[in-house]
Order: C-alpha cells, then structure tokens, then sequence
C-alpha cells in the first residue's frame, strides 16, 4: 500500500509539473497574444489618423473646386481678352484640384479598408488572447486540483508511517 501511495504520489507530482509546464506555457502564448493586439491597436491609430487625414483634404479639395468653379464662373462673364487667360488658368487649377481629389478620395477608400482588415484582426487576437487566458485558467485549476490530491496522499502516507512506526516523509 505505501509504494502504491509513493507511485500515486510520484505520478501526481509528474502530472502537476507537466501541467505547470503547459500552464506556463499559455501564459507566454497569451503575452504574445496580447503583444500582438496591442501591435494591432498601434497600428490601427496610424491608419484612423490617415483617413481623418484624407477625409480632411477631401473635404477642402471640394471647397477649392466650388471656389474655382465660382471663379471660372466670373471670368465667364469678364472681358473677352482677360476673360480667355482666366479661363484657361481656372480651368488648369480646376482640373489639377479634380486630379488631387480622385487621389484623396482612392487614399481615402483605401486606408478604410485597411481600417476594416485592421478591425478584423484585433477581433481574431481578442478571441485568440481570451481562448489562451481560458486555457491558463483551466490549467491553474489543474495544478491545484493536483497539489491538493498530492498533499492528500501526503497525509495518508505520513499517517500510515506513524502507524507502522516509521519517520514521517517530509513536504517537498
């Protein structure tokens, strides 16, 4: 009975340390987890502060066109031999103010899309980071599930060497 007690109690300690090992290393995979998300976190500042960026330049590219617009809209009417130069002039900033907001606008629709893959993966390292914390968890409680048994078994050899006469096995 006390070898079997020394085997359980040998194989329960074997069990916690293999539990402790895999507890530790959840915990490692739940810090790159979290390193990983807070890269993400980072990463998704600098693409929200672009498309703020772009959206802005949108928006003034369009009070630029408006105002040319008013502008050709009055060399229209002015004086024929003045009227042609600022016309072509107006018409030139026109179509390069155009060309700036087609290229605001793709930067635009393009850093929102990033913004939106950026969105997917901190959602995936969330579910990742809160999979790896439920697996430490569980293997916490693992590990105390085997302490106890092993302090139980412990006792009952401590117990049953006292009452064969013999030196109690000291805690490990």
């Amino acid at each position: 009975l006390l070898q079997q007690l020394q085997k359980r109690s040998q194989h329960d300690q074997s069990a916690r340390l293999a539990t402790e090992e895999r507890a530790k290393e959840a915990q490692e995979r739940a810090e790159e987890a979290q390193q990983a998300h807070q890269r993400a976190l980072e990463e998704l500042q600098a693409v929200y502060a672009r498309a703020t960026k772009a959206e802005n330049q949108v928006r003034e590219n369009a009070i630029k066109i408006a105002d040319l617009t008013q502008q050709l809209s009055e060399a229209l009417t002015a004086q024929p031999a003045v009227k042609s130069q600022e016309v072509s002039e107006a018409q030139l900033k026109a179509s390069q103010l155009e060309a700036a907001n087609l290229r605001a606008r793709n930067e635009s629709a393009a850093l929102k899309q990033k913004l939106a893959e950026s969105m997917d993966d901190i959602a995936r390292l969330r579910t990742a980071l809160n999979e790896r914390e439920d697996a430490l968890n569980e293997a916490r409680l693992h590990i105390e599930d085997y302490e106890i048994q092993l302090n139980m078994l412990r006792d009952a050899m401590n117990q049953k060497s006292s009452v064969n006469g013999f030196a109690p096995t000291p805690a490990y």
